[in-house]
């Protein structure tokens, strides 16, 4: 038993295949258009993204070779700082000793030359011994203040440097998060990126929507994979819908609204049943005998879907979509992903 063909229907603006007015307002192009232009944008977004990342992997290396040159001079600067300190140290150590030399020397020589006679040989020649050891002592004594004042020197530059490589340090770490961070954004971007190339790529699908009664809920799915599905009203719900393919075969010459074919199940099964129950008299059969379901215009009409449930099918619809309403479920053939909507029928 085929499905018999139907016409090409127009139907209103509250019923699922509707023209997405909504949208094109909006975007003012649609669906299939918008979509394009999505995936547009995606992938000019990723290729930015892919230019950013390489540029900015190439940064990260470089900040990555500053950081560890910084750290190689950071220890070199630190240890120039403690040999200046250890040198400084001994200078001035050295000083002290050579000063205190020197004022040892200072009241001895100076009495010695006091005491010393004119007519006495020995009282100034030891006079003239102590002077002169005075004075290598006061010479001593300057050469170590010049020794421990290069060393003060020298400690302060390497101070200064080991500050500066501190310095460099601190900044180097800090232009290399930077450098991280706005790596890992562009990465996010282009993860992004990709992802919206993929939802567009899949908005250029054609859409799928089934309607059930059995169920009462709606279930949208694009490029045979699920967006959503939601409960729905129908009126007179113990009257039976039948069965009813809607197909979205072209836009319409405002090119905003679409032109729909429809296909509906005819009740051949149920009279052959009858055929064959009256033929066969002695057949103990009980026939549940159904009221001739509702013909297309008349199943859309009883269906009462939320606003925003429209909206949501609106900015996807275009053609090549596939509407079907059923008193049946959901297939159970129908899967989490790669396949369609479908329903069994017997």
């Amino acid at each position: 038993e085929q499905p018999k063909p139907g016409t090409t229907a127009e139907k209103s603006a509250s019923s699922v295949p509707s023209s997405p007015a909504a949208v094109a307002e909006r975007l003012t192009v649609n669906p299939h258009q918008y979509a394009q232009r999505l995936k547009a944008k995606a992938q000019a977004d990723a290729a930015a993204a892919s230019k950013a990342i390489k540029a900015l992997s190439a940064e990260v290396v470089l900040k990555q070779k500053e950081a560890a040159r910084a750290a190689a001079d950071l220890r070199a600067a630190k240890a120039a700082q403690a040999l200046a300190v250890v040198k400084a140290d001994a200078a001035a150590a050295s000083y002290d000793a050579a000063k205190a030399a020197a004022n040892s020397q200072q009241e001895p020589a100076v009495t010695a030359e006091r005491s010393a006679s004119a007519g006495d040989e020995q009282a100034k020649a030891r006079a003239d011994r102590l002077t002169r050891a005075f004075g290598e002592a006061l010479l001593a004594e300057d050469a170590a203040l010049l020794i421990q004042t290069n060393a003060s020197s020298a400690l302060a530059e390497a101070t200064a440097k080991l500050e500066q490589a501190s310095a460099a340090i601190v900044a180097g770490e800090s232009d290399l998060a930077d450098a991280e961070r706005r790596l890992d954004e562009a990465r996010t971007t282009a993860a992004a990126a990709a992802t919206a190339q993929r939802e567009a790529e899949r908005r250029l699908a054609p859409i799928s929507v089934l309607i059930s009664k059995k169920d009462r809920r709606i279930y949208v799915r694009q490029g045979l994979s699920p967006l959503f599905d939601a409960p729905i009203e129908i009126r007179d719900p113990d009257a039976p819908l039948g069965s009813h393919l809607y197909i979205a075969t072209a836009a319409k010459e405002d090119g905003s609204s679409l032109k729909w074919s429809v296909l509906s199940m005819p009740e051949a099964q149920t009279e052959r049943r009858k055929n064959l129950a009256s033929a066969d008299a002695k057949a103990d059969i009980s026939w549940d005998w159904r009221p001739a379901s509702a013909s297309p215009s008349e199943a859309l009409e009883r269906v009462d879907i939320p606003k925003d449930v429209r909206d949501r099918i609106a900015e996807r619809l275009w053609t090549g979509a596939s509407l079907i309403i059923s008193d049946q479920p959901v297939s159970g053939e129908t899967g989490n992903d790669g396949t369609d909507l479908t329903i069994k029928l017997r």
